[in-house]
């Protein structure tokens, strides 16, 4: 069985968005959550830069079908201070020294 990997956004900008709507309600996971965030919320999260969604799709009897997908967000984390000062001393600094590292690679 061959899968095929291909971006919710390279197909909005290929297609009318009305047929990948119509192609995304076809899927029907098990689960509801994952159902409503394809089928309502995954190409409006794509629009604005929040997620990025794969789908992934296989032959069935010659036709196209979504076998399943996934989708990566780019959410910042966030520490209070009073959580912050409830970590060790050790992760503070390793979550330091990540931060450090990645300001300097975007400069």
């Amino acid at each position: 069985m061959a899968f095929e990997v291909v971006s919710l956004g390279k197909l909005l900008e290929s297609y009318p968005e009305d047929s990948i709507r119509q192609q995304l309600s076809s899927f029907l996971p098990k689960n509801d959550d994952v159902a409503h965030f394809i089928h309502d919320t995954a190409i409006q999260f794509e629009k604005i830069g929040l997620s990025r969604t794969t789908l992934v799709y296989t032959s069935i009897k010659g036709q196209l079908v979504i076998a399943g997908y996934f989708s990566i967000s780019s959410k910042p984390l966030s520490i209070s201070k009073k959580n912050w000062h409830h970590l060790s001393k050790s992760v503070q600094k390793k979550v330091n020294a990540h931060w450090l590292q990645n300001c300097s690679r975007q400069l």
